[in-house]
């Protein structure tokens, strides 16, 4: 059986991939065009991070007080969605300053999110967790 901090270390490596290629596209090129294998690969991401949180919310049992740090990262997620759309409208309406700069931001925020996991996760369960490597390249 898995644990809840090695199934957070796969969700993070699965969504690697993804958060690397979209870094290199921000780097390169970016031309306008069919958004559809920038929305692929962000989704990709946002499903792992919603995992993650589904992990966390499933391993630990909610306080009286309710789980501010769950429900931190389900803000950061949402925030992460948002701008996933607005790369998404930019990269169709071929706006390269705004995708560059959406893509650049994208994947500082989900990079972060992946390490804001394990510290929630280590903080709710009463654990001292090592930090995840969350350098995608």
């Amino acid at each position: 059986m898995t644990t809840v901090r090695n199934r957070l270390e796969a969700g993070r490596r699965r969504s690697l991939a993804d958060l690397g290629a979209l870094r290199a596209l921000a780097r390169g090129p970016v031309a306008a065009g069919p958004a559809s294998d920038v929305e692929l690969m962000l989704g990709r991401v946002l499903r792992a991070l919603e995992d993650a949180e589904e992990t966390l919310q499933a391993a630990i049992p909610p306080p009286a007080g309710g789980r501010p740090g769950i429900r931190l990262l389900a803000v950061r997620r949402n925030r992460l969605a948002g701008l996933a759309e607005d790369i998404v409208a930019a990269r169709r309406r071929g706006d390269v300053p705004a995708t560059r700069q959406g893509l650049y931001r994208f994947h500082a925020l989900a990079t972060t999110s992946w390490a804001l996991h394990t510290d929630v996760y280590a903080r709710l369960a009463g654990i001292t967790a090592p930090a995840l490597q969350t350098s995608a390249s």
